[in-house]
């Protein structure tokens, strides 16, 4: 037997072992009722009256408990003999608890032999009619008995007196009451009847042990096949009855089986409502709908859906509506390319990707795609801001043409201002800032991260549309907009000097002959600016200082990403501060530049230019051997070997790079 097949058997083993035991407590009850009841029922000549002129042969007996099973029963609880009397409607609340007695009663294979009882009491009553033709009605003290399928049952612990019931034969017609009758033997029975009449409707009927059972229990009974013409009309609602809750009740409360419970119009819960309303059941398959989550990329984790999804700002989950229910995918990822770096994403949001058949309501539908990106980790450094976030994004949404809705964590305002005119070049639209956002956004296409090639740097065989880095800075020309693009060219305009910009340093790795250099760069007929970068700076006002300039130099640092402004073939310089730090320096700016069309030029100091010769003897592994100390990790890296030393050039040395750069503008 195959494992799978194995379970199952084991799995309706229980059930039916749940069914079995069901059934033998819903017997049980009933048997154990029906007994009560019948022990309790007072004799017909112990409750006899002065009277009284029945004996007790001729007296209507008691229904007779049958071994053998029953007579069908119709759909709608009407005895298929034609001889059994209606019902009265004030003896039962509905006709499915009529139909549920039956259905209890067929079930247990225990019943009333209701055609003989009804067959006995005719034949009493004919009797009785022929031999007291002349004589008036007088009270009976027996409680006459209807079929037990008309019986209402009192709970344990409630009074005896009987519930009253209503019997028509077609020949004579009796009334029969819950307490005992009058002891006037005088009063004229049609008298009675009228009394009786006006008092039923007053009495106010308390549900019974059996009523209830009948209530939370459906057994499978086969309908009689021969219908009554009577059951094909109509029948009138009854109003809906107070029920107190009996013994029975709390059983079935506090007992879960596989029963099927009866149909109940009972309304749903308040918490039921509220969850309901603001959950949507994905009933419709959307053509094409695909989730696709990508964690191989050695930077960034994306995820991009098609069809149904929704983004829920507050628990910063990302649901994608699925029909069927059985794809139960759950994703989480970080938006924000620089995967595997704990310090970066201590300031990126989490999000779960999740298929869900219900899904949250939408609150604000979209109908352009969605991209989902933070600007938390390192971003408020101008080189992560475009590495990072800004070239991402060109790469992704360019092609949409501003038919896109971008979606933000970790906003803050002052990166929005200073990047608008980006933003609103890449979407037309308003950004959506989720970290205060209560909303459930809608759309039909949302990418979740961005993908990020190298450090500023677009590789046109990992995108469809195969832009390069040259068409970013084509983008970023025509947006501030930068209006040169070549550099000066020594001798057509011999009165114009060559512009050369030094990015200067205010806090580590500062240059601190400053002036010096300055100096030497006039002294080589350069026109000379000094200028320091931050995040508050005008953006587009810089930009286009940038893009004045031939010459662009500077200490290794955020600094040189502005070389994005400069116009192509102009000349980025790049000082390498001591330890070894080349190979980031050429990673970081020297390739960018080269991907730019720009000409670099690198520069390494040597240890006497640095401040480590000031600070640490000649022997340490900062000056003879600081490679070694690599090892340590990035973050030694950057709080020691870069931010652990200032600089002085040495002019000598340096007056031949800038005769170099200078010379690259003659051709």
């Amino acid at each position: 037997m195959r494992v799978g097949e194995k379970g199952k058997l084991v799995r309706n083993v229980r059930y039916e072992s749940q069914r079995f035991r069901v059934i033998l407590i819903v017997i049980g009850c009933f048997l154990i009722s029906l007994t009560f009841i019948l022990s309790s029922k007072p004799d017909e000549d112990s409750v006899g009256h002065p009277s009284l002129d029945l004996s007790i042969n001729e007296a209507p007996s008691t229904p007779r408990i049958s071994s053998k099973r029953p007579r069908k029963f119709q759909d709608n609880g009407v005895d298929s003999d034609p001889h059994v009397m209606p019902k009265s409607r004030e003896d039962f609340p509905s006709e499915n608890n009529n139909e549920q007695l039956k259905q209890a009663t067929n079930f247990g294979e225990v019943g009333v032999d209701l055609e003989s009882d009804m067959t006995h009491r005719r034949e009493d009553l004919q009797s009785k009619e022929s031999n007291t033709e002349t004589k008036p009605p007088k009270e009976t003290s027996n409680l006459h008995e209807k079929d037990t399928d008309a019986l209402n049952l009192r709970d344990v612990g409630e009074n005896n007196d009987f519930a009253e019931s209503n019997e028509q034969d077609p020949n004579q017609k009796i009334k029969v009451k819950s307490h005992q009758l009058d002891n006037d033997e005088n009063e004229d029975k049609s008298e009675e009847d009228e009394e009786l009449k006006e008092e039923e409707p007053k009495q106010e009927k308390v549900p019974t042990l059996l009523d209830q059972f009948n209530d939370k229990t459906v057994f499978n009974v086969r309908p009689n096949e021969d219908r009554n013409d009577k059951d094909d009309e109509p029948k009138q609602e009854e109003p809906k009855e107070a029920k107190i809750p009996t013994l029975l009740d709390q059983f079935n409360e506090n007992t879960v089986f596989n029963v099927r419970p009866k149909d109940s119009d009972q309304s749903v819960s308040e918490e039921e409502t509220t969850t309901s309303n603001q959950l949507d059941v994905i009933v419709r398959e959307i053509p094409n709908a695909n989730i696709n989550c990508d964690y191989s990329d050695f930077r960034s984790d994306t995820c991009k859906l098609n069809g149904d999804i929704r983004i829920h700002a507050n628990s910063s989950t990302i649901y994608f509506g699925e029909p069927t229910g059985f794809m139960n995918e759950s994703y989480k990822l970080r938006p924000y390319p620089r995967k595997g770096d704990e310090m970066a994403f201590e300031r990126v949001v989490q999000f779960n990707v999740i298929t869900k058949k219900e899904v949250p309501k939408c609150t604000k539908n979209y109908d352009v795609p969605a991209v989902v990106f933070s600007i938390g980790g390192y971003t408020g450094n101008i080189f992560h801001d475009f590495s990072d976030v800004i070239m991402p994004l060109f790469t992704l949404v360019r092609p949409l043409n501003g038919e896109v809705q971008f979606v933000m964590t970790n906003t803050q305002d002052w990166w929005l201002i200073k990047y608008d005119k980006i933003i609103k070049s890449l979407s037309n639209y308003t950004p959506l800032r989720l970290d205060n956002d209560n909303e459930v956004h809608c759309f039909k296409s949302v990418t979740v991260g961005l993908v990020a090639h190298r450090e500023l740097i677009i590789e046109p065989s990992r995108n469809p549309n195969h832009y390069s880095t040259k068409d970013f800075t084509r983008f970023i020309r025509e947006i501030f907009p930068l209006e040169r693009d070549s550099p000066i060219h020594l001798g057509e305009k011999a009165n114009k000097k060559p512009r050369m910009l030094i990015i200067s340093r205010a806090r580590s790795r500062m240059v601190t002959n400053l002036k010096k250099v300055v100096n030497l760069g006039k002294e080589l007929g350069f026109e000379v600016l000094v200028q320091e970068t931050d995040v508050g700076n005008d953006m587009i006002k810089f930009a286009q200082l940038i893009n004045s300039c031939d010459v662009m130099l500077g200490v290794h640092g955020a600094g040189l990403t502005n070389e994005m402004f400069l116009p192509p073939n102009a000349t980025l310089i790049q000082i390498i501060p001591w330890g070894g730090l080349e190979w980031i320096g050429q990673m970081d700016y020297g390739d960018p530049a080269i991907e730019m069309g720009l000409n670099y030029m690198q520069y390494s100091i040597k240890v006497e230019e640095s401040s480590f010769i000031e600070k640490y003897p000649k022997d340490h592994d900062l000056i003879k051997n600081p490679i070694e100390l690599h090892k340590k990790g990035f973050v030694f890296i950057h709080e020691v070997l870069m931010n652990g030393q200032n600089i002085t050039l040495d002019l000598k040395r340096f007056r031949n790079v800038l005769v170099v750069a200078l010379d690259k503008l003659t051709y």
